[in-house]
C-alpha cells in the first residue's frame, strides 16, 4: 500500500480529484482532504494547532482524532499516512495559505493512476505530488529504502546547429 498526496492551490481543484479518483475505481473512503479555506458541504470544521480554522472530509477527520502511529492532530495524521516530518512542515505552511492537502491510500498498482489523477487537477503550479509507503505498526527490524515518486510535467531541450567555417582538431578548448 502507497499514500499519494497533493497540494492544491483551491479546494474545488482538489474537490474535482476526488470526483476523479472515484470514477477511476479508487477507494474513496481512503481519500484524506484537509483544507484552509472555508468551505461548506461533507466538511467538517476543525481546529489545527498552528494552523487555526480549517475543514477536513470525514476520513481525515477520523485521522486528526488519533492515529496508533503517531498520535492526534495534523502531524499525528500525516505520520499516519507515512508522511515524512519535512514534509509535514511544508503541509503545513501551504495549509496556512490556504491550500488544500488530498492524499489517498492505494494499493502499489494503483499509486501511478492516482498521482496521475491529482497532478492533472492540481494544474502546473504547485510541487509536484509524492509518493509514499504506507505507515505500519508492526516493528520493522530490516534496513529498508523509502519512495518517492516524482512526476515531470514538462522537459526541454534545446539543440542549437552553428556552421563552422575552419577546420576543427583535438586541441579546440571548446570541445572538451
Amino acid at each position: 500500500m502507497k499514500t499519494v498526496y497533493r497540494v492544491f492551490d483551491r479546494f474545488d481543484q482538489a474537490e474535482r480529484a476526488m470526483q476523479a479518483l472515484s470514477l477511476a475505481g479508487l477507494p474513496a473512503e481512503q481519500i484524506a482532504v484537509l483544507t484552509g479555506q472555508p468551505v461548506d458541504g461533507g466538511m467538517f470544521p476543525v481546529e489545527i494547532a498552528g494552523i487555526g480554522h480549517a475543514a477536513a472530509n470525514a476520513r481525515m477527520r477520523d485521522l486528526l482524532s488519533g492515529s496508533p502511529s503517531g498520535g492526534s492532530g495534523m502531524r499525528g495524521a500525516l505520520l499516519g499516512l507515512g508522511v515524512s516530518s519535512a514534509e509535514i512542515e511544508r503541509c503545513a505552511g501551504e495549509l496556512r495559505r490556504g491550500r488544500t492537502l488530498e492524499a489517498i491510500v492505494v494499493d502499489d498498482a494503483q499509486a501511478a493512476d492516482a498521482s496521475t489523477i491529482l497532478t492533472r487537477f492540481a494544474g502546473h503550479d504547485g510541487p509536484d505530488p509524492v509518493e509514499v509507503p504506507e505507515a505500519r505498526d508492526e516493528p520493522d527490524v530490516a534496513p529498508h529504502e523509502g519512495v518517492q515518486m516524482i512526476t515531470v510535467l514538462e522537459e526541454r531541450i534545446t539543440v542549437e546547429r552553428r556552421i563552422v567555417e575552419r577546420p576543427i582538431d583535438d586541441s579546440d578548448d571548446r570541445w572538451r
